[in-house]
């Protein structure tokens, strides 16, 4: 009676489990394009005077498969050119995100905010070009302060991630972010903890009929010795 009833609370506590994500998920595919993943805001405070933009400045975990010598689109942009110090700024693996690399383009950069539009989704540049610094620059390219490194954290789910690079003067800190990807990171969590749950109950009932044969087979012998 108890192996029958512990099973039917197993199966519905999966079916209430699969309920849940399939109704959070049914949520999340309505929402699920909360933000634009070929568009990137960097944010900045206490910018050294003289600051006209920023840019990150990136170092690929191997071969940079966006790496180019010279981004002419962006140099145009920027009013630069090949030989500003940015575009020949090659430290420790360290170059230009936006003058080194055909992956992103220059939008915008105001009010403590640079803009960048990506020609690919977010993440696929970003588990690539997974170690990040921050220049903030001057008009004519000159590098007057470098960050200390962020590590970016790679994305294993292709959903809507969020990249967020705060920079505070010499400091930069990078999180993930977005709704969806914070739900989807949730509901891992959960399911994770949900299995450990039963597999912690499962191993639980196994030790109890396992002990529970073992004080059987006690009393049977002790019952035949008795008799003997």
């Amino acid at each position: 009676m108890m192996k029958s009833s512990l099973k039917i609370s197993i199966k519905a506590f999966i079916a209430g489990l699969f309920a849940a994500v399939t109704c959070i998920f049914g949520c999340m595919t309505a929402f699920a394009w909360d933000h634009d993943e070929t568009w990137q805001r960097i944010g900045f405070e206490n910018a050294p005077e003289g600051t006209e933009f920023v840019d990150l400045l990136v170092k690929a975990k191997g071969d940079d498969k966006y790496a180019v010598d010279f981004n002419e689109e962006n140099g145009k942009l920027l009013g630069l050119d090949k030989d500003c110090e940015l575009a020949k700024y090659d430290k420790d693996g360290y170059t230009s995100f936006l003058l080194r690399h055909c992956c992103v383009k220059f939008d915008s950069v105001h009010n403590g905010e640079a803009h960048y539009t990506y020609n690919t989704k977010n993440y696929k540049i970003f588990n690539e070009l997974n170690r990040v610094k921050l220049a903030y620059c001057d008009s004519k390219g000159n590098i007057l302060i470098v960050t200390n490194t962020a590590d970016v954290g790679y994305a294993f789910f292709k959903t809507p991630v969020m990249y967020i690079f705060k920079a505070d003067g010499e400091s930069l800190a990078f999180s993930f972010g977005g709704a969806t990807y914070s739900k989807l990171r949730s509901i891992i969590a959960v399911v994770a903890i949900a299995v450990l749950i039963v597999a912690v109950v499962l191993l639980f009932r196994f030790f109890e009929r396992k002990l529970g044969k073992r004080s059987a087979e006690k009393s049977v012998q002790s019952g035949e010795t008795d008799n003997e």
